[in-house]
């Protein structure tokens, strides 16, 4: 790896433009992209295994008496929640990892521990490497799964990857927002908003 991938170059003479992105924007994006996803994938499953799956879960929990029906409901909500947040984690932290090997101080790529999850790079990266960070979990932890559960049958694991299509519409939009920049361009998170600021070199 060269020192052009450190945050140790100059950037006196780079123009800076800060981009802002709207978290509730991000959202109302997300969720319609979630409600053509969940639709398209739930069709094209039952296209290819002629229904949208087994319901011997739901069937042994329907048969259950009460009380053991309720425990099954609290374990599995309970469970599924655990899952949620732990695969919302791994896909900050992959996008870390992948950030780290091009940061100066490996330390500045932080993870947030409030309620919403974040990954934040507070050193300046070159763009590419910027786009492909966020754009890597979207892949791993949700196109993968979505694919993966229509050929093997399993439509919970596609509508699990779709959920987390979903959930990286922040890196679509990043990419939307910087495909005009040039590849020699830095690129740095906010510290105090969402968005992140760009230096461009000068003409």
């Amino acid at each position: 790896m060269t020192m052009e991938n450190y945050t140790s170059v100059s950037l006196e003479n780079y123009r800076q433009r800060e981009i802002k992105v709207r978290g509730l924007a991000v959202n109302i994006l997300g969720l319609a992209i979630l409600l053509v996803l969940m639709p398209l994938f739930g069709f094209i499953f039952y296209q290819v295994w002629g229904s949208l799956g087994s319901l011997s879960a739901l069937d042994m929990r329907l048969e259950m008496p009460s009380i053991s029906q309720m425990v099954y409901i609290i374990y599995s909500s309970l469970l599924g929640i655990f899952i949620i947040f732990a695969v919302l984690l791994t896909y900050e932290i992959i996008t870390g990892i992948y950030w780290s090997k091009y940061t100066e101080v490996k330390l500045k790529v932080t993870y947030g521990a409030s309620f919403f999850r974040y990954c934040h790079c507070k050193e300046v990266i070159k763009i590419k490497p910027y786009i492909v960070g966020k754009i890597i979990p979207v892949i791993i932890i949700g196109v993968i799964p979505s694919i993966a559960g229509i050929i093997f049958g399993y439509i919970f694991v596609s509508m699990f990857g779709v959920l987390f299509i979903a959930n990286g519409t922040d890196a679509f939009l990043t990419m939307y927002q910087l495909r005009k920049e040039s590849k020699n361009s830095w690129v740095r998170d906010m510290d105090t908003t969402i968005g992140y600021i760009v230096y461009s070199p000068s003409e």
